[in-house]
């Protein structure tokens, strides 16, 4: 893909001044076969098309992924920054609210916590350099005190909830490519008639 300027896109959210932001960040490779279909528009449209391909990404990931930080799952789905609390903790949670799951104070696997984070859309912005496109999303949550536990053993909700896997970002290539390719297409099926009639008065 050819080197476009950085922007920003953000999608509708309310009163975000009140909360704190948790940065989740990815690199996203694009197949140079894209990099051909795109070569005949301009620089703005295929940053359009690129944040069109990162937006259907990103909507993926927070409907699809998201929610798993708040789960047992999310110690085996990203071990380096989800750390088991102890079994007295453990135990203590359970008695008291009736599950395990992580960032999570509340009956029923619910939380205010939980709550402000799911009920709220992130924002983002992108650069893309070659065949890549590096991505920064910023995610709106509610109570910063909870954003650090602090202590050897407890947890750090900035780093929990910014952590992709290798195979999260390889699923958000693929959905952000398979967007843009599909726009591609629409833009260039009403181009291709005026790029033959310029082509052929070149060759008249």
């Amino acid at each position: 893909m050819r080197d476009v300027r950085t922007s920003d896109f953000r999608l509708p959210t309310s009163d975000i001044e009140e909360f704190a932001l948790a940065a989740v960040r990815a690199t996203l490779k694009m197949p140079q076969g894209l990099a051909d279909i795109l070569q005949p528009l301009k620089s703005s449209a295929v940053a359009d098309l690129t944040r069109q391909g990162l937006l259907q990404a990103l909507m993926w990931w927070v409907k699809e992924r998201l929610p798993l930080k708040f789960t047992t799952r999310a110690f085996s789905l990203w071990p380096s920054v989800y750390v088991q609390r102890g079994m007295k903790y453990d135990a203590k949670k359970w008695r008291k609210w009736g599950h395990r799951n992580p960032m999570v104070s509340g009956a029923g696997g619910a939380g205010s916590f939980k709550e402000s984070v799911l009920g709220r859309l992130p924002t983002f912005k992108h650069r893309t350099e070659g065949r890549s496109v590096k991505v920064q999303a910023e995610i709106p949550v509610g109570r910063l005190a909870n954003l650090w536990a602090g202590g050897a053993r407890r947890h750090d909700f900035r780093a929990s909830l910014g952590e992709i896997s290798a195979s999260e970002g390889k699923r958000m290539s693929e959905i952000a490519e398979a967007e843009i390719r599909k726009q591609a297409e629409v833009l260039l099926s009403d181009l291709r008639p005026i790029i033959k009639i310029l082509e052929a008065r070149k060759a008249g």
